[in-house]
């Protein structure tokens, strides 16, 4: 008899070289001759073989490394930049990019080096390099581009990230990315969008609630809750390339539409991604008239989606997504066009009719908000921002079915202690922020050490890393400014779905961020019943060059609203620092707080998703009925 060892040699000799290992091989052997373009002649094939062939990356960065050192090109560093900052090696890209922005070869500042800029200030955030980070220069280069009509090197979503980029530079950004995207759709391209309206003129519908309410709750404006004579069901078309287990979206969304009402609408889901035969997905397909996975080509997207007539078609991604779909929406694809969930800020396009929104996220009477949003308005009566959260189990197993350790120790927070918490990717917290909970957090460790009380003494922040580098300059802040030991921050990693939700449940009080605020991870947060503090200043104030003017900003607020806890909505530092402080020192007061997200989670309109398609029904069905005789409601300007 064969042993097991001799069996697995004679199974690896017999095994057939693949395509993959061929094109890798040859590669190699590229490189070693230093045939750089031979070299990058066979990865490309292997990228478009395999792009997740083991080593394909690390070949992809020798190359570059050789190509640099050959000749030292700006296109090679950022090529390499772009490597490293994909593969979460920030400081690295950083290093490559900072020789791109400074190379002065040129009289004249390149595109290239825009695009460096814009990087460059991304993994610097990454990392919370704060000291190093430029926003001057980042602002200059997004302005110069705006005044020369050139699409920025600033993506549209990195603009709604930076505090330094204002509202309108925001719009105007993404009104240029508009601008490309007829262009590219082979459309008559059309200025970039600004505002000239006069207050007072600009439309906006406001739904009404479709259940019943306390008195004094009546919307702004109020449009009929019932249809009258409608002749057939409202064709509404979705379209996303994010319909997979794996996005948030699929996540959130996955019992939206199971609620839509099917004697009222004709729903039409259309995908640009695989079917994956996730939970989420099956869900969602289930749960369409007709589900249709799209091809990668655009007049084929176009043919397949004007054949179904549709009366409405809504875009579940933005420009985050694939630039197929803003293309697509750009020829015009259904005669009412609105943008919604995976893009939180106006698109600047003429071709999106209306966005979604409610009465906090997008202010629909204040004029100095307003004029910032291309699109008419349909103004939710509870929050905007639609989620799944009632009707999913929140167990305490991750995703492949292993019980996972449930103790605090497991994740090494304290037994006895606060636990502040920010599960928000890293590049979201800014410095002024980030020293406003540590100087809570030394307030609140010490009074407990004072008074010998364990759960304050024992404060800590719990964050999500993203890297040595970050955790090390954090420590650093925490013990050089504030005398905060390493054991005041404790670092975890990303997880599965499943144990991200079960993890939570063991914070205290998630801390929002400001700037851009969680959203998927705040309705979690408060899911599975943990507070949350978020800040939303008045219009036009900012907080150490933090402002909450743009959507984004302004979420968390929403979610509180809809949930009931007006009261951890901060006007100001000083209010979210007393907030932070009383969570952990009122012990009666808190207590009441958690108990009544626990009590109300299947009753708020936050969690209640039947109730949000209803009020969304409402609104498509007045949009709809009233498409060719839209009147402008003329509104009062309470700036």
């Amino acid at each position: 008899m064969h042993s097991l060892p001799f069996l697995a040699a004679t199974f690896l000799l017999a095994r057939q070289p693949t395509i993959e290992d061929t094109l890798l091989t040859s590669a190699r052997q590229s490189l070693d001759r230093n045939d750089t373009d031979g070299a990058f002649e066979s990865l490309l094939q292997l990228h478009s073989q395999n792009a997740d062939t083991p080593g394909l990356m690390s070949c992809f960065e020798d190359m570059f490394r050789i190509k640099i050192e050959q000749h030292g090109k700006t296109e090679d560093r950022m090529g390499l930049a772009s490597l490293l900052s994909d593969r979460g090696r920030y400081q690295e890209a950083a290093q490559e990019l900072e020789e791109v922005v400074n190379d002065k070869k040129g009289a004249m500042a390149t595109p290239l080096q825009d695009k460096a800029i814009s990087m460059l200030f991304g993994c610097r955030a990454a990392i919370c390099d704060w000291d190093n980070m430029d926003p001057d220069s980042l602002v200059k280069s997004v302005r110069e581009s705006l005044r020369a009509n050139r699409v920025p090197s600033l993506h549209p979503y990195e603009a709604l990230m930076w505090p330094c980029i204002s509202l309108e530079d925001a719009t105007r950004i993404a009104g240029e990315y508009a601008k490309r995207a007829m262009s590219d759709a082979g459309c008559l391209s059309t200025s970039p969008f600004i505002n000239k309206e006069k207050k007072g003129s600009i439309p906006f519908i406001q739904v009404p609630n479709t259940v019943e309410e306390k008195k004094g709750s009546i919307p702004f404006i109020q449009i009929p809750n019932t249809v009258v004579d409608q002749p057939r069901r409202i064709k509404i078309g979705y379209i996303s390339p994010d319909f997979t287990g794996v996005h948030p979206l699929a996540f959130l969304l996955q019992d939206m539409f199971r609620f839509h009402n099917t004697s009222q609408f004709d729903v039409h889901i259309y995908s640009l991604c695989k079917f994956d035969a996730s939970p989420e997905v099956e869900k969602i397909r289930n749960a369409a008239d007709k589900w249709t996975v799209l091809s990668s080509n655009l007049t084929d997207i176009e043919n397949t989606i004007v054949a179904d007539k549709l009366d409405v078609l809504i875009d579940l991604c933005g420009y985050t997504g694939t630039s197929l779909v803003v293309q697509a929406m750009a020829r015009r694809l259904a005669p009412i066009q609105i943008g919604y969930m995976g893009f939180p800020a106006s698109t600047g396009a003429s071709f999106i009719d209306y966005i979604i929104c409610d009465r906090i996220v997008v202010p629909p009477t204040n004029f100095a908000f307003r004029k910032h949003y291309s699109e008419k308005l349909i103004v939710m009566p509870h929050c905007y921002f639609a989620n799944s959260h009632r009707y999913i189990f929140i167990k305490d197993l991750t995703d492949d079915g292993k019980e996972m350790a449930l103790s605090r120790a497991s994740y090494n927070l304290p037994e006895k202690g606060f636990i502040y918490c920010c599960h928000s990717r890293p590049e979201k917290i800014d410095p002024h922020t980030f020293r406003l909970w540590l100087k809570v957090i030394k307030k609140v460790r010490d009074n407990g050490v004072k008074h010998d009380v364990d759960e304050q003494s024992n404060a800590v922040l719990w964050l999500l890393r993203s890297g040595d580098e970050m955790e090390t300059r954090l420590r650093t802040i925490a013990k050089s400014e504030f005398g905060l030991g390493p054991e005041t921050l404790i670092f975890t990693g990303k997880a599965a779905r499943q144990e991200h939700l079960s993890r939570l449940q063991h914070a205290d009080l998630f801390l929002d961020t400001p700037a851009y605020n969680a959203h998927t991870v705040g309705c979690d947060c408060l899911a599975v019943g943990v507070p949350m503090v978020s800040l939303l200043l008045q219009s036009g104030s900012q907080n150490n060059g933090v402002a909450t003017e743009k959507l984004a900003s302004r979420v968390g607020a929403s979610l509180l609203q809809a949930v009931g806890l007006e009261e951890l909505i901060a006007t100001c530092s000083k209010d979210y620092e007393s907030i932070m402080i009383r969570c952990a020192s009122d012990h009666r007061w808190y207590s009441t707080i958690r108990a009544h997200l626990k009590t109300t989670r299947d009753k708020s309109p936050l969690f209640d998703m039947e109730r949000w398609v209803k009020n969304l029904e409402a609104g498509l069905i007045h949009v709809a009925q009233h498409s060719e005789e839209w009147k402008d409601v003329h509104i009062i300007d309470d700036a």
